[in-house]
Parts: C-alpha cells; sequence; structure tokens
C-alpha cells in the first residue's frame, strides 16, 4: 500500500513534461521555480506520512531536498548505491533505510525524459508513522540491532538490550527483565503477544518490526477465558502450525522458482515461459538469437560461452519494462513476450535490445550481434511462436544483425 502511495506522489510532483524541463535546464532559475514548487507540495504531503523529498542527480547527487530535521534525517550516503542500483535497472527502487531519526522507507524513481533518465526523485515515509495510523489499536515499532546504527536519537530496547526501539511498544513493559528473542516471530509476556517481522535493508537484516497486543483484544481468546490451560495451549500450537504451513509455502514457492528459472542465465527457462503465457491473451513474442555462437565457442571456449550466455540475459533483462518477460528457450535463444503490445512498439523495443548486445563489449574484447524474428499474437502460441521463428530464419537469410517481422 505504502508503495503505490509513493507512486502517486512522484507521479504528482515529477511525472509532468513542464517540471521535466526545468530539470533539464539546471540553472539557477529552473531550480528556483523547482524548489518553489516542491516545497509547496511537500508542506501538503507532511500531513499524509511523507517525511522526505528530494531530486538528485542520476550519480545519486542532491538536487532539491526536504525534510524536517526533527523528525527525518535524509538517506545521505545510501542514495549513491541506490543511484547505481536504479541506473542500471532503469526502474523504481523500494527499500527500508535506517537513518539518525529513525527508519525510513525510501522510494526512488528514474525520471525519464525523451527515453533518456534525467534524474532521480527520491519519496521518504516514515513507515511506523504510517504504520502506527493504521494499527492505532496496537503497540507497534521498529527494533533496530545495535550493530547497525549508533545513534543518541534512539532508545534501547526494554525487551532486548541488543535492539534500539523506534516506536511505542516499550510503554507496556515497565519493570521487564526478561529478553525477548525477536527471532521467534511469537513471544507471550505479560498478557501481551509480541509479534516479529524481520525487516531488511538493501538486502541486509537491520532489525524486526514489532506489533504488540494484549490477550484480552484477541477474540479468540476471549471465547476462551473460561476453558483449561490445556485449551489455551492448543490455540497457541495452532497459531505455531499456522507459521510452519506458511513457512513450507514460502519454501515451496522458493522450489517452484527454481524449478521455472534458468540455472545460468537466471531468467525463465522454457517451462516457466509456458506458465506464463498460458495467462495472457493478446502478446507480441519476439525470438532473439546470437549470431554465430557455434564460433564464439569454438574459438573461445564453452566458459566464454556461457558468460556471454549469462550476461545476455541481464542485458535483454534491462531493456524490457516491468510487466515484459524474457526466456532462454534453448541454447542461444532467447524468448521475449510483451504483453498488450503492438508491432510498432515492439519493433522499437527490439532495436534498442539489439544496440545494447552490439555495444556491450564481452571478456576478450568480444562483441556479438543478434538477429530477431517477431510475430504478434497468432490465435494461439504454437501460431505465434512458428511465425516469429519464420520471421528470425528471414532475419538470418538477409545478413544477420537484423530484426525482421
Amino acid at each position: 500500500m505504502i508503495v503505490s502511495e509513493a507512486d502517486l506522489v512522484n507521479d504528482l510532483i515529477f511525472n509532468d513534461d513542464e517540471i521535466k524541463k526545468y530539470i533539464v535546464k539546471n540553472t539557477t532559475k529552473s531550480l528556483k521555480y523547482l524548489k518553489k514548487v516542491t516545497k509547496h507540495q511537500f508542506n501538503v504531503l507532511k500531513k499524509y506520512a511523507i517525511r522526505h523529498i528530494e531530486l538528485a542527480t542520476i550519480e545519486g547527487y542532491p538536487i532539491l531536498k526536504f525534510y524536517n530535521l526533527y523528525e527525518c534525517d535524509d538517506i545521505g550516503g545510501y542514495l549513491f548505491d541506490i543511484a547505481q542500483i536504479v541506473s542500471k535497472t532503469q526502474k523504481p527502487f523500494h527499500d527500508f533505510i535506517v537513518t539518525s531519526k529513525g527508519v525510513l522507507f525510501t522510494n526512488v524513481y528514474p525520471i525519464f525524459y525523451n527515453g533518456k533518465i534525467i534524474a532521480l526523485s527520491e519519496i521518504g515515509v516514515r513507515y511506523r508513522d504510517f504504520l502506527m495510523n493504521i494499527f492505532k489499536q496496537y503497540f507497534i515499532g521498529f527494533v533496530i540491532d545495535k550493530k547497525i546504527i549508533d545513534s543518541e536519537n534512539f532508545k534501547t530496547c526494554k525487551l532486548n538490550k541488543n535492539y534500539y526501539i523506534d516506536g511505542n511498544i516499550c510503554r507496556v513493559f515497565k519493570n521487564f527483565n526478561k529478553k525477548v528473542d525477536f527471532a521467534k516471530k511469537i513471544n507471550i509476556e505479560n498478557g501481551y503477544v509480541i509479534f516479529s517481522y524481520p525487516v531488511y535493508s538493501l538486502g541486509k537484516h537491520i532489525g524486526y518490526f514489532v506489533k504488540v497486543v494484549s490477550l484480552k483484544e484477541i477474540p479468540e481468546l476471549n471465547d476462551l477465558k473460561k476453558e483449561t490451560k490445556k485449551t489455551f495451549l492448543v490455540l497457541i500450537v495452532a497459531y505455531i502450525i499456522l507459521i510452519l504451513f506458511l513457512l513450507g509455502l514460502n519454501k515451496y514457492l522458493k522450489t517452484e522458482k527454481i524449478a521455472m528459472t534458468d540455472k545460468l542465465t537466471k531468467v525463465l527457462n522454457r517451462t516457466g515461459c509456458e506458465k506464463y503465457i498460458k495467462k495472457l491473451k493478446n502478446y507480441t513474442l519476439m525470438i532473439i538469437d546470437i549470431d554465430y555462437f557455434k564460433r564464439i565457442n569454438d574459438t573461445f571456449g564453452h566458459d566464454v560461452g556461457d558468460e556471454i550466455l549469462s550476461k545476455l540475459g541481464e542485458i535483454i533483462k534491462n531493456n524490457l519494462r516491468k510487466n515484459d518477460i524474457v526466456c532462454r528457450w534453448g541454447g542461444e535463444e532467447f524468448v521475449v513476450i510483451l504483453p498488450n503490445e503492438n508491432l510498432k512498439n515492439s519493433v522499437l523495443i527490439a532495436e534498442k535490445i539489439k544496440n545494447a548486445i552490439k555495444e556491450y563489449e564481452f571478456s576478450d574484447n568480444i562483441h556479438i550481434s543478434v538477429s530477431i524474428g517477431i510475430s504478434i499474437f497468432e490465435k494461439n502460441f504454437s501460431k505465434t511462436f512458428k511465425k516469429a521463428d519464420e520471421k528470425l530464419y528471414e532475419a538470418k537469410n538477409s545478413g544477420r544483425d537484423r530484426i525482421s517481422f
């Protein structure tokens, strides 16, 4: 939910051609205008848990930024790392960031103008404020591992002194001398259930989101108030079984994902692609084939060939949009699916992919080219694939390094 809120804010402020023209100008006058507009928007949005708005260069250097110094710190050096990720993927980035004032949920967006990234926008939400507005009847907060940050702005958590607390959960535990293990996910202490959920930042575990609920507020326990302790234990076991089921389901989904992913290129394999296609009713299909790939394997060896295939999957993926899909169909052949797309735009996407591959320098100063066959949807997958395959051979027979449709 909070990501969609940030998406809306980004669209309202920065997804405007007039604003983008001022960003491109980058003059004192244009920056003054941007500051005026953005400041007005920020002052309105502060009421809705928005704590930080920043406009930055594609490298992560600040152009303009607005935040309440007493409520939220800016994300500082993190933005340089995030900028590299966004510039590479050309897609929005969403993650938790620990600042000296609290846990911030940051949303960084690439701003496009005439097909190129001209800047980055960052919308920061103090996640705790947002959650407290939702869970008014509960005590909530973040517990942050002290190894992550050293800040005088945080108090030590009464439930576990290895963590700082950003929230109000300690109010209900005045004289508490035990040590809660948040990794257990559910703890029961002093008539309260302590739910904890792991939180990660840039792939690193930073702590837990914690919700504390009185046993009296759990309807199931109120109904069982007069029952025996044995019945209460059965209920706790039921909670544990549910958690184990969810963990098992998660493991199953991970296993299924592995089964549908090509081990070398990390994109979907043929099985995964076929499963995805079954959900679609209209799409454009392109087949991408490396030119003279056998010659590369024979000259440089299969290790180099595998390296090229692995990188090729990444290049194709980085030049597609959020809902597009790429899979390795077999050997040096890749299939791309563009849902609900017309032929004209599909050709432009194919050109972008073909040029990106041709410009990339692989190890041993190797440059490669690809041939691409494109077909719009033809009644079913088999007919669509056959048409695209025919167009691929047409491109190959016409001299390679080209697109046929």
